[in-house]
């Protein structure tokens, strides 16, 4: 992520769909792991993906403020025990990556999840605020993390998969055609050989 997206993003000012504030908090917590993986979860379900920063606080309502994180609730997060724990409780999986990031003496986190590869995400484990076989969207009438409220949200979650398959059978007949081609080509230049060496 460059200098520029950041900046983007901690001073957008407002939540999107796809952009989450938090204040500071501490990765140790239950609570905190149980509601980050159910963002991650959610904004894996959308296309594009998501971004969820750390260290923007809501002063007021829908009023936000970048303040930065504590020192020992931003040591607490690193990739690999987020990345194990999520995917501990999500199906089939969630790309994710955690950033650490200073600016002008503030520390945030920054955690940048991609849209899901061919599946839709689900929670395969119960924790504090998730639970075993839920899936969580980011719905379009307000940006917050939940389960599934409506058809549309289901409906545009399916699409998505469907047009990842797609995207995916697509790429893998390109791939093959490609091979084909490969193996034309070494037939014909055998067979042209073979015509010059019997002239």
């Amino acid at each position: 992520m460059s200098n520029a997206e950041f900046y983007h993003y901690i001073h957008h000012g407002s939540e999107e769909r796809n952009l989450e504030y938090k204040c500071s908090m501490n990765w140790d917590s239950e609570e905190i792991k149980s509601k980050i993986t159910k963002t991650c979860i959610a904004m894996s379900n959308l296309p594009d993906g998501g971004v969820i920063v750390l260290g923007v606080k809501e002063i007021e309502k829908d009023v936000f403020y970048p303040e930065g994180m504590l020192e020992q609730d931003y040591n607490s997060f690193n990739q690999d025990n987020v990345q194990h724990w999520v995917n501990n409780h999500a199906d089939p999986y969630v790309l994710l990556t955690v950033k650490k990031i200073e600016v002008e003496n503030l520390k945030y986190i920054v955690i940048q999840i991609k849209e899901f590869d061919l599946y839709p995400v689900i929670c395969k484990k119960d924790s504090v605020t998730i639970n075993e076989g839920e899936i969580y969207c980011r719905p379009k009438r307000k940006n917050e993390s939940v389960k599934i409220p409506s058809q549309n949200e289901m409906r545009e979650i399916l699409e998505l998969g469907v047009k990842n398959a797609v995207r995916k059978n697509l790429y893998q007949c390109h791939n093959l055609i490609k091979e084909v081609n490969k193996e034309l080509d070494t037939q014909d230049n055998s067979n042209f050989e073979k015509e010059i060496e019997d002239l």
